[in-house]
């Protein structure tokens, strides 16, 4: 697996535990602001490169309901199966 993808699915599932739930466009992108930080910065800069060029589009599948594994692979990032 790449660290892309790697990074993407970290920063997703990241995401839906810190909005529990509650999927609004604003929780999302707020949740997506700090997730990197969470991070050694080894590898936030990969992790803020996945939100600065996916950021609308994680927002987008996430209010769809999708799980972390196929918003990466809708996205491109990771190979789905």
């Amino acid at each position: 697996e790449s660290v892309t993808c790697k990074a993407c699915e970290y920063v997703v599932k990241k995401v839906m535990e810190l909005i529990d739930n509650n999927r609004t466009e604003e929780k999302i992108i707020h949740a997506l602001d700090s997730v990197c930080a969470l991070l050694p910065e080894s590898v936030s800069e990969v992790c803020q490169e996945v939100v600065d060029t996916y950021g609308d589009s994680i927002v987008a599948l996430l209010l769809q309901e999708m799980s972390p594994e196929l918003v990466c692979s809708e996205l491109g990032l990771c190979m789905s199966g």
